[in-house]
C-alpha cells in the first residue's frame, strides 16, 4: 500500500511540475547537442567531403564547418555547449541543406577544463 501511494503522490508532483512552467521553457533537441554560433566565434573550421565519415572536436569547442567546396560549399558553425555525450551526426546539428547525402559522425571528447580530469 505505502508503494501504492508513494507511486502517486511522486507521479501527482511530476505531473504539476511539468505543468507548471511554460512549453518555451522545455529544452529542443539542439539544445541538447549544442547551439548555432556566429564564423566570428569559430575556434577552428573543418572541410566536409565525400570522403569526410567522421569529425573530432572537444566539448565546448566552436567549429565553423565548411561542406563541400566551391561557390556550392555550405558553412555553418556550431558550439558544442549541449550536454556531455559521445557524438552526434552531423546532420542532426546543421541547416537542412548544409549535409550531403552520406552520413557523418561528429565525436565530442571531454573537455578536461569543464568536465574535470576523470
Amino acid at each position: 500500500m505505502k508503494t501504492i501511494v508513494a507511486t502517486f503522490v511522486t507521479a501527482a508532483i511530476s505531473a504539476l511540475a511539468y505543468s507548471s512552467g511554460p512549453v518555451q521553457a522545455m529544452p529542443r533537441m539542439n539544445d541538447l547537442l549544442g547551439s548555432p554560433a556566429s564564423q566570428e566565434q569559430a575556434d577552428r573550421t573543418v572541410h566536409i567531403d565525400a570522403k569526410t565519415r567522421w569529425v573530432n572536436v572537444k566539448r565546448m569547442e566552436t567549429v565553423r564547418f565548411e561542406v563541400g567546396s566551391g561557390p556550392d560549399a555550405k558553412t555553418f558553425t556550431w558550439r558544442f555547449d549541449g550536454l556531455p555525450q559521445r557524438w552526434v551526426k552531423l546532420d542532426q546539428i546543421a541547416p537542412a541543406d548544409a549535409v550531403g547525402s552520406h552520413e557523418v559522425i561528429v565525436y565530442v571528447a571531454r573537455n578536461e577544463q569543464v568536465d574535470g580530469g576523470r
